[in-house]
């Protein structure tokens, strides 16, 4: 077990050539109506809404919209801008191996106005790997024929003449979760708008608890209610408990009392913090939990296990599963972890037998270096099956 950083290292000389490639490969027309969608979407909602959702899974396309509105491409770059450079490299360089029915598929996943590009990244960031480790790789799952049966793995790949197969999972960020960030944030702007003019005294701060028994609404109508609820209880604060079993909690506490809530919050707690001014005490907290806990690993169980039915059996395979909102895996491969212990029941299981590997692996990070480079890690970290341990399959 190991945990790596992938790196992509490009040249600022190279940039214009991979941005026309990218562009090309999308076409000009398809991509106007993508970033005419996206704009539209930012447009269209609330601010929470725009700085924790839209903004963030949309980070691509804002970041190809600053590099190509750039008349020179220099440094200092934004984090935005190098991210979504990171992803049009990766994907040049995967692009070159594929058939045209498999660019027609990424293609029109990159370009889903419904936000469907991260699966269409992770198998990039993969196939992209394989490439640059060495191996040869066929696209596999071609457009199915009346006598084609079953699912396919992604990737075929040889490497040292040996064949080998991939299956490319994601999950998106709220799956497994009791409060669905997106729902929270959409509701985190209804009830903006409802307070908004109910002012606290200058040296108090509203902490406003939402506890629900299950999942948190995603029905536009119930969180309309519980934002036109949560106002009655201010400016003095107060608790009201609903039928359903959720409960309304504000809370009226002094700027020193609202400090212990600047602490990161647990998993599966969402929280919203704002400050007058950056840097200042909060002013208003938004937060919320469920009496029942998150399900994340078992939802990423789930689709490794999906992935050992696609692979066959009949060759060495590789798992490559994206896990979305991860800065580091340090800690996850120590034994008794909820993620060793998930993975450890993965190659016991019976149709393990050939499986090679595990990666998890999430979103490009910035870091920007004192004398002007910029860097895009991935964070990953892989499982290796004792049998693959130092072979160049293991290595992939």
């Amino acid at each position: 077990m190991e945990v790596q950083t992938s790196l992509i290292e490009l040249q600022e000389s190279e940039i214009p050539r991979l941005l026309q490639t990218f562009c090309a490969f999308l076409g000009k027309d398809a991509l106007e109506a993508k970033l005419k969608s996206l704009a539209l979407s930012l447009k269209h909602a609330g601010p929470i809404s725009q700085q924790h959702w839209i903004l963030p899974n949309g980070l691509l396309w804002f970041g190809l919209i600053e590099a190509l509105g750039k008349q020179r491409l220099c440094q200092p770059f934004t984090p935005q801008m190098a991210y979504a450079l990171h992803q049009v490299a990766t994907t040049c360089v995967a692009i070159a191996s594929m058939p045209d029915w498999k660019r027609t598929d990424i293609r029109k996943r990159l370009l889903d106005k419904n936000g469907g590009d991260i699966p269409a990244l992770v198998e990039l960031t993969t196939a992209a790997r394989l490439i640059r480790f060495g191996a040869s790789i066929e696209w596999m799952g071609a457009p199915r024929t009346s006598s084609s049966v079953g699912r396919s793995f992604d990737i075929l790949g040889r490497l040292d003449g040996k064949e080998f197969e991939v299956e490319c999972k994601a999950k998106t960020v709220d799956a497994g979760r009791r409060i669905a960030r997106r729902a929270f944030f959409q509701f985190a702007d209804k009830l903006l708008i409802k307070i908004h003019g109910l002012l606290m005294p200058a040296d108090q701060c509203c902490v406003i608890t939402i506890i629900v028994p299950g999942k948190f609404p995603r029905n536009f109508h119930r969180q309309q209610e519980l934002a036109c609820l949560t106002p009655r209880l201010l400016p003095r604060g107060g608790e009201r408990a609903l039928a359903d079993g959720t409960t309304i909690t504000v809370e009226v506490v002094s700027m020193s009392e609202a400090a212990r809530w600047l602490n990161p919050p647990d998993n599966y707690e969402h929280r919203i913090i704002f400050s007058e001014n950056r840097g200042e005490a909060p002013r208003l907290i938004m937060r919320s939990k469920s009496l029942k806990p998150d399900r994340m690993m078992a939802a990423m169980e789930s689709d490794i296990h999906d992935a050992l039915d696609q692979l066959t059996g009949n060759r060495p395979g590789l798992i490559s599963c994206y896990v979305p909102g991860v800065e580091s895996f340090d800690g996850t491969q120590e034994t008794g972890t909820a993620t060793w212990s998930m993975i450890r029941r993965t190659f016991d299981h019976p149709k393990a037998s050939s499986l090679v590997s595990i990666a998890l692996l999430s979103d490009p990070q910035f870091v920007a270096h004192q004398n002007g480079d910029v860097e895009t890690p991935t964070p990953c970290v892989r499982f290796v099956a004792n049998g693959f341990k130092g072979t160049n399959l293991g290595r992939l």
